[in-house]
């Protein structure tokens, strides 16, 4: 099997296990379930286009979750400026 494809793997298996927690944090801060599980998914093609460097990582899905969080409050605060507006 060559290395990509070990990768690809990998990182599906990664997905698949840390998906369902990353979009609960995003859920907390926007408040709205298909806002929240698109915020992880960002979040997560942005961890496939460095899962090189992320996967030697202790805990990959802890930045994973940081991103998803930093998206999350970013996509927050823009809801209530749209609303005060």
């Amino acid at each position: 099997m060559d290395e990509d494809a070990r990768d690809d793997r990998d990182f599906e298996t990664f997905f698949t296990t840390e998906f369902p927690a990353i979009a609960r944090a995003a859920w907390l801060v926007v408040l709205d379930a298909d806002l929240a599980r698109e915020i992880a998914q960002e979040a997560f093609c942005r961890a496939y286009q460095r899962w090189s460097r992320l996967a030697g990582y202790d805990r990959p899905g802890a930045w994973v979750r940081t991103v998803a969080i930093r998206l999350a409050v970013r996509q927050r605060d823009r809801r209530r400026r749209e609303v005060a507006l």
